[in-house]
């Protein structure tokens, strides 16, 4: 019987040549991911991706070590290299532990799921110690100041930490996509500070994200698409990077906007500041409609921005009540 690979992206895709499965991967533009594979990294759908598909292969134990990981992903040309080689040369001994194996497809599977990620995780530990090493001459001076300060503040922090936990425990479920931001926990210094910022659009997105109730945005490893939500009955849909940029800076637009009236109906503001600020708000969202090179650089900023909170934003899809969990 042939072996049969499937994409654990899509789910649609099938392929019997390892040469094809490895061509969609890489493919310009990314099959659309479907939303049962919503919890799964990126790490854990290229490995299932790559191993022999049958209804019968349960991975999900074999692969669990790879929740929340990337590395293998950012480094799968030179996986694939290694797969290629082990079956052009028919090798049975691992080249990074030297385990042998009876079959070359038992050597293929032992790379992707366990030798190759620990020889990566190896070589990022080393890099970070050395990067300890080289950054170990801080003044002790410092360090005991620090230690200081967190000693004293510990009641605080307990309190911080208790209370991030009491909001998980409520179970709460993201802002739908096509809705507005819940931006009543900015402090008012905070969106005095946004509305006269140089950077006021991405720095009120970054502070919108403080909320957890805000990530309703699951962005792509490629950044070209992401999964949004949408409501409780239709859950996740995928939508493009641009279009989600593109809602994004509409609905930051309307916030600034909303901002900048709470500070006209504040006595203290001078009104020209007011004016100014208003018209530096319509201007940048304008600049961003018509000019392709900005919308091109506001994509990728909001985006990173996405990334950035793409675990805390999975974390909250999990709460949602009856979302297919399929394939996870």
């Amino acid at each position: 019987m042939a072996t049969i690979y499937k994409c654990s992206r899509c789910g649609i895709y099938e392929t019997t040549k390892f040469c094809d499965i490895k061509r969609h991967i890489f493919r310009k533009n990314s099959c659309k991911k479907d939303n049962k594979y919503i919890f799964l990294s990126d790490d854990q759908i290229l490995s299932l991706s790559l191993l022999p598909f049958s209804h019968n292969n349960n991975y999900e134990n074999e692969i669990q070590h790879l929740e929340n990981s990337n590395i293998l992903d950012k480094n799968k040309e030179e996986l694939f290299k290694e797969l290629e080689l082990i079956e052009k040369n028919k090798i049975k001994t691992c080249k990074l532990c030297k385990n042998e194996f009876n079959f070359i497809s038992d050597l293929k599977k032992h790379l992707i799921i366990n030798c190759f990620y620990n020889d990566l995780q190896k070589k990022e530990n080393d890099k970070i110690n050395l990067l300890n090493d080289t950054t170990s001459t801080i003044d002790n001076t410092t360090i005991n100041y620090n230690n200081n300060n967190n000693n004293s503040n510990n009641n605080n922090n307990n309190t911080t930490i208790n209370g991030n936990i009491n909001i998980y425990l409520d179970m709460k479920t993201p802002i739908p996509f096509d809705q507005y931001w819940d931006v009543s926990k900015i402090s008012i210094e905070k969106k005095s500070d946004i509305i006269i910022s140089q950077v006021m659009y991405t720095e009120l997105l970054e502070s919108i994200f403080e909320n957890d109730l805000n990530l309703n945005v699951i962005i792509d490893n490629e950044k070209k698409s992401g999964m949004v939500y949408k409501n409780d009955i239709d859950k996740y849909i995928c939508m493009k990077s641009k279009d989600i940029v593109a809602n994004t800076m509409e609905k930051l637009n309307y916030h600034l906007i909303e901002l900048n009236k709470e500070n006209a109906n504040n006595n203290r503001s001078l009104k020209e500041v007011i004016d100014f600020t208003r018209k530096i708000i319509n201007k940048k969202y304008i600049d961003f409609q018509k000019n392709t090179n900005i919308q091109n650089g506001v994509e990728k900023c909001i985006c990173n921005i996405y990334e950035n909170k793409k675990k805390e934003a999975i974390n909250m899809a999990k709460n949602i009540p009856n979302i297919d969990m399929t394939g996870y």
